[in-house]
């Protein structure tokens, strides 16, 4: 029975907001959002007007003379534009061809007798519907400047040296190496049958669970992996019954519900687990498929193993550090631009999946005071960084730096969005402070695991 979670997202909402904005187009939804929409002041023989595709979500304005449009692309899950195109067109055999002020050649197909405006890309037609009112703009939220914020003022530092990290560092990087190494091959993976799962081991299980003798909803799953560490993602007490077990045996595991579970049902009951262990894994990989899998980077499993665990010891150490500090009475505007940033996210998630935005919140449970809540943490974790770089002189390298914006500057070249001319234009106008941010947080953390780690 694993909690529910809300993902904060920490030092990825460049790549992801890279991704988002080198969609040029949402190829999802339909038309039938006419909310706004209406016919009643249109001839049907007329292509001048605002026309409006939820398909591909933008707006097309004509003018009367047939001599000029305006193409508003719009932010995915709302009727606001992120950028207007305007140019000069023509119209003839029913085709209006646009040149844009971006340099680009658009098109549409009016249908005289129907009253009806089409465009086609990708071999995908999308067909607009009139509408009155034109989309306004919307507006983003700017990255907050962490190195004007005086941090140092805004944080209560708590406690960064003298640090232990969880001894289940070390099984986690194990686990990851081992889940990530057989999604990508197609082998089975080998089984540990001459000991009894201990602390670190990922095994295999069966289980159902039983309320008062009764086996309840939810609570039943065939064959599923479960790590035996401390953040086992399941409630307390439920993977650590396997410690201890043989594979192929089968037993009871006793546990209690936390008294703030999602469910009024299980909340504070005290409910039976029967569990079958089917397997242990070896969670080790042999040399020879490591230096074939990570293309030599590493030759060995122990090297790849000691990488990962420095990353999850790194995770671990800063986990304490911010959970140690305080940020009193944090304003919007530090945390106001990750509070769009999820809501917008959502609000994109929404249209790709066609569902309404309140109705994908509640499917997952989720509220915006939610989003509220993961954006201050989010905002805190770059306050406390800089806070930190601040007092004890801490500050990235310049080859740091240029690796950064190279690795960027890749990203949008192979997804083919961007040239590299055009990637380096856009990062330098758009994600430059988020970079400079998120080199600052990672130089940081690197010298937190120095003070930490002998």
């Amino acid at each position: 029975m694993k909690k529910r979670v809300l993902l904060s997202v920490l030092l990825i909402l460049l790549s992801l907001s890279m991704l988002l904005t080198s969609c040029e187009k949402v190829d999802l939804g339909d038309d039938s959002d006419t909310q706004a929409e209406t016919s009643a002041n249109f001839n049907p023989g007329t292509i001048y007007g605002r026309w409006y595709s939820s398909k591909n979500q933008t707006v097309v304005e004509i003018s009367e003379a047939l001599d000029q449009v305006t193409l508003y692309l719009l932010k995915a899950g709302y009727y606001e534009y992120e950028k207007k195109i305007t140019g000069s067109c023509t119209y003839e055999d029913h085709i209006l061809t646009m040149t844009g002020d971006d340099g680009k050649t658009y098109s549409w197909v009016f249908d005289a007798k129907t009253g009806t405006l089409s465009a086609s890309m990708d071999s995908d037609t999308s067909v607009y519907s009139r509408r009155e009112d034109l989309p306004t703009e919307h507006i983003s939220t700017p990255f907050p400047d962490f190195t004007t914020l005086k941090c140092d003022k805004l944080v209560t530092l708590g406690k960064y040296t003298e640090l232990t990290h969880s001894a289940d560092c070390m099984a986690e990087a194990a686990i990851s190496i081992f889940n990530n190494y057989y999604k990508a091959v197609e082998k089975t993976p080998a089984t540990i049958t001459d000991r009894a799962a201990k602390q670190g081991d990922l095994v295999n299980i069966d289980y159902t669970g039983y309320l008062n003798g009764v086996a309840f909803s939810g609570g039943a799953a065939k064959s599923q992996d479960v790590s035996l560490i401390e953040n086992s993602g399941y409630i307390p007490g439920f993977a650590e019954g396997v410690i201890g077990k043989i594979a192929g045996s089968t037993f009871d595991v006793n546990v209690t519900f936390p008294e703030d579970y999602g469910s009024e049902d299980l909340a504070g009951k005290a409910v039976v687990f029967k569990m079958t262990l089917n397997k242990i894994y070896d969670l080790t990989i042999p040399d020879a498929d490591i230096a074939t899998y990570t293309e030599n980077e590493h030759t060995t499993y122990q090297s790849l193993l000691d990488e990962a665990s420095r990353s999850f010891i790194k995770d671990d150490l800063w986990s304490q550090v911010l959970d140690a500090s305080k940020f009193e009475n944090m304003p919007e505007s530090v945390y106001g631009y990750f509070l769009t940033y999820y809501i917008d996210m959502y609000r994109y998630y929404a249209v790709m999946y066609g569902m309404d935005y309140n109705t994908l919140l509640s499917y997952y449970g989720i509220t915006e005071a939610d989003f509220i809540e993961a954006a201050k943490k989010d905002a805190m974790q770059f306050a406390v960084a800089f806070a930190l770089s601040a007092k004890a002189n801490i500050s990235y390298t310049q080859e740091d730096y240029d690796a950064k914006i190279e690795e960027y500057v890749a990203q949008l070249v192979d997804a083919k969005t961007h040239t590299r001319e055009e990637a380096l234009a856009h990062i330098n106008a758009n994600e430059l402070p988020l970079i400079k941010a998120d080199l600052t947080v990672n130089a940081v953390i690197d010298w937190i695991y120095a003070q930490n780690v002998k």
